[in-house]
């Protein structure tokens, strides 16, 4: 069992709960609230501790309207946006999507949407 404890860092869950701790036991949140760094050495689990100073921690977003596959379109290929990456959903927090086909279905389909891996 892993723990990873990440302190110092402005909580937002998701209004502001001001400087806060997170541990978490695997893959789970266990506690949120001040917590001695000594506390987690002394349960003899592998942990890791993460300074989060400076950062926001705030839950995973869920995006409920993502074209995964790219949008657009409708005004001929000019008019198309290009595909969504990880990256870039990771990077602005995202960590659920719905994909979403839009009004191009002639080049995009629901296979290809369906077929689309996002996953790290």
């Amino acid at each position: 069992m892993h723990v990873t404890l990440i302190q110092h860092g402005e909580l937002f869950a998701p209004k502001p709960l001001g400087v806060q701790s997170i541990l978490l036991v695997g893959d789970r949140i266990a506690y949120i609230g001040l917590l001695d760094p000594g506390s987690v050495v002394t349960l003899g689990l592998e942990y890791e501790i993460i300074d989060a100073t400076g950062c926001i921690i705030t839950p995973g977003f869920i995006d409920p309207h993502e074209h995964l596959i790219g949008a657009g379109g409708e005004q001929g290929f000019a008019s198309r946006q290009p595909e969504v990456s990880l990256a870039e959903l990771v990077s602005a927090g995202i960590t659920t999507v719905v994909g979403c086909l839009g009004t191009d279905t002639v080049a995009r389909s629901l296979t290809t949407l369906s077929g689309k891996n996002t996953s790290a």
